[in-house]
């Protein structure tokens, strides 16, 4: 594939952190007794805390003032233990030059003298004596807010409650401070009046707005406490997921960027004081009335997003919609869960899509030829008016095999991006085995706790060189092999009534032929190859060497489809997605084998394996996986001035969609393409029928006749098109004639 260029340093901005060790993230462990020092002073303090969504997100603006003789950096945030669990997305800023980036933060342990945790802000610069600062501290309260009542009636208005203090937690002594609450609307029928505080009512209330203050508390002690309480109307789901698990899969063969998110969501709110009424919801959904229920996700997508699934425990669920992006407006997913999430009710489901490579991968110039820089979002996740909170999110990048000195980078604006500095985010390096590895390919695990839907907009980058494992070499089939030998144990753990099927003649021919693929050896005498002189293109080692493109012979693809979960040898057992492809893979085992015996060697570049659960007269788009490897197959034949062909397992091992197989022949009209159809034969057994596909291609385009010269003098071309018409009216249940099915039947059991 190719790889746009870019600079790295115009590629990472608006500003880009340290690139980060992978680690462990650690907290400080401070002495039982221990209080902050007293350097600092809060002379004016603004916290605004924002209940418009299920969570708490406050803001605090504080000018701190060092009355110390001496220049500080550390400043003490104190939180309660039990809340400061619960603090997501910490972060703090000079309020007036926010564009200088985050300051570094670091949290400690608890101390079991006053039963408070610290995040220690390390100030960039010392603060002189008598120096003020103002510093913007953002974060978020996960799980903060309770339901008051906690049951309700299902078509009832729900409302929360929040309690806090109306003195800041502050380790310093606060001059002046205030407090201000912002509310979802202006139904707020229980709130706490403070008496003593300041002159006149208090909270002042403004819409749905209330403030609590001015207080002057120059004399009141740090840690001082007033204890409030407000109950508000906010009739919608309170949505926390507890676990979210984000795969980003990185295919640099196919060009694809793959992405699943697995979700275990529940809804904090209300729960329900009777038995659900299908009956009133239904109702309730007519008139479009709130409802403290998910009825709905919406879930934006980037451009250029194709082949979305929604999938539960039970399976795919069909109740959604997908709206696919025009130009560079987002694509939008809608997901409707098979049942309302009412308050105390969970549901797990996952999602996933394909973006093109191209749009997120980029090679790094001017530092390494083998350097890539990957940007992707952390998280996307639904937007919803009512937000969203993530208890535990765990991000795995699974990058080619062969990626080394792997390290990522957060990117950072002028304004908060919903997450924690850099040292928060656990990371560690894996290795994922995947079918037909060698080495293993490269997995990046982040870790991040007590995340909001505002990290939606956090951007991670991903650096990595590349380098293939080219110098191990193995046996031709033994992955094949394996992956037989994966297939029957899968099967016997799942089934064992699989085995009792299978007859002992069947199961110890295809015992020998495992047993013959581990012991090929590959061709050669072992010695080394020659050295290859670079120093000119007419370099005698450059024309001999048998491995040079050109000699390696043609690209090979050996392809096998299933219709469905069931379209094997024993159809009453269902087989799982990966017990099926590895069950197809075994097929092609047996068929690469035969294909081996019979055109001997075709050269000695390693076969592709393609398989497909797809239904037979399903179109295919040439942006689907399939085609997209098929394309990629093809790309390199005409690469390297070779044909191309492709192995099917069965007439309909590719497809019988009219459309599928021109679009793909129209797009490489000039690259020979030949079909081998390992299929019944006259005698029963199975043989290879070879096809001209682009003469295939153009017959089903123009719809010609059979006794056109080009292909009645091509007898196999002609049985190929027979078979894949009556089949695709096979699938299609459309009727056949009787004497055309009794002709190809010989061909295909499927037509007696």
């Amino acid at each position: 594939m190719r790889f746009f260029t870019a600079s790295v340093l115009g590629l990472l901005a608006p500003s880009l952190c340290a690139a980060t060790s992978l680690k462990t993230p650690s907290r400080l462990d401070l002495a039982s007794d221990f209080k902050p020092p007293q350097v600092f002073k809060n002379t004016n303090l603004v916290r605004s805390t924002n209940l418009e969504k299920g969570y708490v997100r406050e803001t605090i603006n504080v000018v701190v003032e060092n009355v110390d003789s001496k220049s500080q950096t550390d400043y003490y945030v104190p939180f309660p233990d039990e809340v400061f669990e619960l603090v997501g997305g910490f972060e703090v800023r000079d309020k007036k030059a926010p564009e200088k980036g985050r300051f570094e933060v670091d949290a400690t342990e608890a101390v079991s003298s006053s039963g408070n945790q610290y995040f220690v802000v390390h100030l960039p610069e010392p603060l002189a004596p008598k120096s003020q600062i103002t510093l913007g501290i953002s974060y978020s309260v996960l799980s903060s807010l309770s339901p008051l009542p906690a049951t309700i009636g299902q078509a009832d208005k729900q409302y929360l409650s929040y309690s806090f203090s109306a003195y800041t937690p502050s380790a310093y002594t606060t001059v002046t401070q205030k407090t201000k609450l912002k509310f979802p609307s202006t139904d707020v029928p229980d709130y706490t009046s403070t008496e003593g505080l300041k002159s006149g009512s208090d909270p002042e209330r403004k819409g749905a707005t209330y403030t609590y203050g001015p207080y002057d508390t120059a004399k009141v002690a740090p840690g001082t406490e007033y204890p409030v309480s407000v109950r508000y109307q906010f009739t919608k789901p309170v949505i926390t997921v507890n676990l979210l698990e984000r795969d980003l899969e990185v295919s640099h063969w196919g060009g694809n960027l793959a992405t699943e998110e697995r979700y275990w969501l529940r809804n904090n709110g209300s729960q329900l004081s009777k038995q659900f009424s299908r009956v009133d919801w239904t109702f309730t959904n007519y008139q479009k009335a709130p409802t403290s229920a998910v009825r709905e996700l919406v879930y934006p997508l980037q451009p250029g997003s194709v082949d979305p699934y929604f999938i539960d425990d039970i399976g795919n669920v069909s109740t959604s919609r997908y709206r696919p992006s025009i130009g560079k407006n987002n694509a939008n997913l809608e997901l409707k869960p098979r049942y309302p999430i009412f308050g105390g009710w969970n549901y797990s489901f996952k999602i996933g899509w394909n973006n093109e490579l191209s749009s997120f991968l980029r090679r790094a110039a001017g530092v390494d030829s083998d350097s890539y820089v990957l940007k992707v979002p952390l998280i996307e996740g639904p937007k919803m008016a009512e937000g969203i909170q993530y208890e535990r999110v765990v991000v795995r990048v699974v990058l080619p095999e062969g990626s080394h000195n792997v390290r990522f980078e957060t990117l950072e604006g002028t304004n908060s991006n919903g997450l924690p500095g850099a040292n928060h985010i656990s990371a560690n390096l894996s290795s994922l085995q995947t079918y037909m590895d060698t080495l293993g390919r490269t997995t990046l695990t982040l870790e991040v706790d007590s995340l909001t839907d505002e990290a939606r907009d956090a951007t991670i980058v991903f650096s990595t060189s590349h380098r293939r494992p080219g110098n191990l070499h193995f046996p031709r089939y033994r992955p094949q092999a394996l992956s037989l030998i994966t297939f029957v144990l899968i099967c016997c753990a799942s089934s064992p009534s699989l085995i009792i099927l299978a007859s002992t003649s069947q199961f110890m021919v295809s015992l020998v032929h495992v047993l013959a693929m581990l012991q090929i050896k590959p061709k050669g005498d072992g010695r080394a190859p020659p050295a290859v002189d670079h120093s000119t293109t007419t370099s005698p080692s450059k024309a001999t060497d048998p491995t040079s493109e050109k000699s390696m012979g043609a690209v090979l693809v050996f392809v096998a489809r299933a219709g469905n979960l069931r379209d094997h040898e024993w159809g009453f057992v269902p087989l799982n997605p990966l017990q099926m492809h590895h069950y197809l893979r075994s097929l092609l085992v047996m068929a690469s084998l035969q294909h081996r015996r019979v055109y001997t060697n075709l050269g000695d570049r390693p076969h592709k394996i393609q398989t497909i659960i797809h239904p037979a007269n399903g179109k295919q788009s040439l942006t689907c996986r399939t085609n997209k490897y098929l394309s990629a197959a093809l790309e390199d034949a005409r690469a390297i001035n070779a044909e191309c062909i492709f192995v099917l397992y069965n007439w309909d091992g590719w497809t019988t969609d009219y459309d599928t197989i021109i679009e793909l022949c129209e797009l490489n009209k000039d690259v020979p393409l030949t079909l081998h159809i390992y299929a019944k034969g006259h005698n029963q057994s199975r043989e290879f029928y070879e096809a001209n596909a682009h003469k295939a291609a153009a017959h089903f385009r123009f719809r010609g006749s059979l006794d056109e010269e080009s292909i009645a003098q091509d007898r196999n071309t002609a049985l190929f098109i027979r078979m894949i018409d009556v089949l695709h009216k096979l699938h299609y249940e459309i009727p056949i004639p009787p004497d055309t099915k009794r002709e190809l039947s010989r061909y295909d059991s499927r037509l007696f």
